[in-house]
């Protein structure tokens, strides 16, 4: 572990369907965090080497206050697992601007850095999005394919230069791209062989995988990930991370893979072995790669993916 995190949170919100069953809202007027980060000397002495000041940023302590909303439609029904369901979430956050609106209308003195701070450590301000789509195709009740979509974009801004860690979106881990390690993957056609986490501004991802029974409530599924993250803007630490419309589409990963699913209905053990195949991060003619176990990926977690 190269850092410590500590999150203290105070939130109001309010949850409530709409007259349809299949539509749910939440909404948050105030959500506030103060993170306290602890970094490890070896993280120190990395970010003191770097260029510019993105990864410094991220891993600062911080403050965050702003609102945010979801929405979510879904006919899933645990009681009818049968034909074709569908789920669909979209998430909107904003952060900061609240408190840049106080600190610039009592001209509050800026740090070392330039920046305002809040309860002894700069806030950060933000906007960001993300939607996720899922389609569940039963043939029976025990056998299902899944697809899957998801994508999100943040941007920094005002008082900050890069979305907090937390909130930042990552590629790799038992949940998307099993073919990476967590937040290893990226962004864009970034390469190092340094085992730093990745995280980023723009994320694209979307998987596919059969669901399947063998014995009572063993499982067995067979998948495949497909995806990248990015910075918005380029960064001289990232080489080839930023987002560009004329490359993005060369630069998606590609893993595929099988998993082992003990599944009791009011929980799920989870373990996946992921094979990756195509690696933007290699040169652009050489991303195909072939499939070897020893460069499989295994993730256990709790839960579907």
């Amino acid at each position: 572990m190269l850092w410590y995190r500590i999150i203290s949170n105070v939130a109001m919100g309010y949850s409530w369907r709409s007259n349809n069953s299949k539509l749910s809202h939440y909404f948050s007027p105030i959500d506030f965090n103060y993170v306290s980060i602890d970094k490890e000397p070896i993280l120190e002495n990395y970010i003191s080497q770097m260029k510019g000041s993105l990864y410094e940023r991220q891993y600062t302590s911080h403050t965050l206050l702003g609102m945010r909303y979801s929405l979510v439609v879904s006919n899933q029904s645990d009681k009818k697992k049968k034909g074709v369901h569908h789920y669909f979430r979209v998430n909107a956050e904003a952060s900061g601007n609240f408190l840049n609106l106080m600190s610039t209308t009592f001209n509050q003195e800026r740090d070392s850095l330039g920046l305002y701070n809040f309860l002894g450590s700069p806030y950060s301000q933000f906007v960001m999005g993300d939607l996720e789509y899922r389609l569940y195709h039963y043939f029976t009740p025990d056998n299902v394919i899944v697809f899957r979509f998801a994508t999100g974009i943040g941007f920094p801004y005002g008082n900050s230069v890069a979305l907090p860690v937390e909130k930042a979106f990552y590629g790799g881990g038992a949940n998307d791209m099993r073919g990476w390690g967590l937040k290893l993957l990226g962004p864009g056609s970034y390469q190092s062989d340094l085992l730093i986490e990745r995280v980023a501004d723009v994320a694209i991802k979307a998987n596919v995988e059969y669901r399947f029974p063998i014995y009572k409530f063993i499982r067995l599924a067979a998948f495949l990930d497909v995806g990248n993250v990015w910075l918005w803007n380029a960064d001289p630490d990232f080489q080839g991370g930023e987002f560009n419309f004329k490359r993005f589409y060369k630069e998606f990963a590609v893993n595929t893979g099988l998993g082992l699913r003990l599944d009791f209905n009011f929980f799920v053990l989870r373990l996946d072995v992921g094979i990756p195949f195509v690696d933007p991060s290699l040169p652009e003619n050489d991303r195909f790669m072939k499939l070897k176990m020893s460069n499989a990926v295994w993730n256990i977690a709790i839960g579907y993916p």
